[in-house]
């Protein structure tokens, strides 16, 4: 008998210095979750991968160059079109109170200020 195809649901991974990447691995380190529904994560897999590693999370995905490769009931990650240049990984869970923010007069906050 063949399976029904799960529903894919489309998942941004956002701002690349944000939280949503480690939500998105916390997530899936619960597999049951792919029962449910087929993950489309939009995000470049070299942060993706990295920042696996930053938390010591191992998952399986699949990279696709394309929607129409979708595999069922795996971790799908797609290139998002539009990508930063920069970025730096932070262990949210170890992040204390005061000890990180933007500074105005950082080098790599000037291209944010000229666009």
């Amino acid at each position: 008998m063949p399976s029904i195809p799960l529903p894919v649901v489309g998942i941004s991974c956002g701002d690349p210095n944000g939280i949503g990447i480690e939500v998105i691995l916390k997530t899936f380190e619960d597999r049951r979750i792919l029962k449910s529904f087929t993950p489309l994560v939009f995000c470049n897999n070299k942060l993706f991968s990295e920042q696996m590693k930053v938390l010591d999370i191992k998952l399986d995905y699949i990279k696709i160059s394309s929607p129409k490769k979708i595999v069922n009931g795996k971790i799908n990650l797609l290139r998002p079109l539009l990508e930063f240049k920069k970025y730096q990984l932070i262990k949210i869970s170890k992040i204390i109170f005061g000890k990180y923010f933007i500074d105005p007069t950082n080098k790599d906050t000037k291209y944010l200020r000229t666009r």
